[in-house]
């Protein structure tokens, strides 16, 4: 009692968020949705405008701006049963 913590598990900004929900609609078609509106979204070459600020292992920050398909941050190397997105991640390693 009287600590405090905090948790993250992963970030994610542009194509993932907009395939859940722009392929609300197809719902109908079960998790195929997923595969089927997420190839229609590289095939018809979306890309998002922004930046992304972050600190490196030296404590400077830096940030890198300009057209993106996805930004996904995440520190476990597991996200669901079927997607791993960063084998490397540990979860030691915090946020």
């Amino acid at each position: 009692h009287g600590s405090s913590g905090y948790a993250f598990l992963s970030l994610e900004w542009a194509l993932a968020s907009d395939i859940d929900i722009g392929s609300e609609a197809w719902r109908w078609m079960g998790e195929l949705r997923f595969d089927l509106y997420a190839l229609w979204r590289l095939l018809t070459h979306w890309r998002y405008t922004g930046s992304l600020r972050l600190r490196r292992s030296s404590g400077d920050w830096q940030t890198v701006g300009g057209t993106f398909l996805m930004v996904w941050a995440c520190n476990l190397p597991w996200l669901n049963p079927k997607t791993q997105m960063a084998p490397s991640a540990r979860f030691s390693h915090g946020c």
